[in-house]
C-alpha cells in the first residue's frame, strides 16, 4: 500500500500556519512542550480512510480530517466573550489560508484542504484533579478535511 499523505500535509499546514499567523501565536504539530503561551495552535490528530481511486486501478483516495485546536488563555477577570472572539478570530485566519490556497503550497498529491466545521469549548484551566488555575480558556477546533491521491 503506498504511504499515508497526511505526514506531508500535516507538515505542510504547520508550515503555512506558522508563517501566515502573527508572531505571538505558538504553532505546533501537537501538544507543544513546557509552559504555554496566552496563545497557541495546535495541529493534532487526524481521522480518516483510504478508497480505490477508480475499479481497477492501483492509486488510492485518502479523506481525512485534521483537528487544529486553537486556544486563547486569560485571567479569570477577563470577559469570557473576548476571550471566544479571539480565539475565533485565530480561526478565521486559518480558514482565510486554505480558501487562498486549497493545496497549501502545491503539496504532493493534495486535491484540497478546507474548513468544514468548528467547535467551541470554553472554561477555566485546571492545574489538578479538581482544582483550577484562575484562568479561562476558549478552545475552537478547526477540521480541515482533506483529499489527496496517493
Amino acid at each position: 500500500m503506498p504511504r499515508s499523505s497526511i505526514p506531508r500535509v500535516k507538515a505542510a499546514l504547520v508550515a503555512a500556519l506558522d508563517v501566515a499567523l502573527p508572531d505571538d501565536d505558538l504553532v505546533t504539530w501537537g501538544n507543544p512542550r513546557g509552559s504555554k503561551p496566552r496563545e497557541w495552535v495546535m495541529v493534532g490528530n487526524v481521522r480518516g480512510l483510504q478508497r480505490a481511486a477508480a475499479q481497477g486501478r492501483q492509486r488510492r483516495k485518502e479523506h481525512y480530517v485534521i483537528e487544529v485546536q486553537v486556544t486563547v488563555t486569560a485571567a479569570d477577570t477577563a470577559d469570557p466573550q473576548e476571550i471566544a472572539d479571539r480565539a475565533f478570530d485565530i480561526a478565521a485566519e486559518i480558514e482565510e489560508l486554505l480558501r487562498a490556497d486549497e493545496s497549501l503550497g502545491d503539496v504532493e498529491g493534495l486535491i484540497t484542504a478546507e474548513v468544514v466545521k468548528t467547535d467551541l469549548t470554553e472554561g477555566m484551566l485546571a492545574v489538578s484533579a479538581g482544582q483550577t488555575s484562575g484562568e479561562r480558556m476558549a478552545e475552537v477546533m478547526v477540521h480541515v478535511a482533506c483529499e489527496t491521491r496517493i
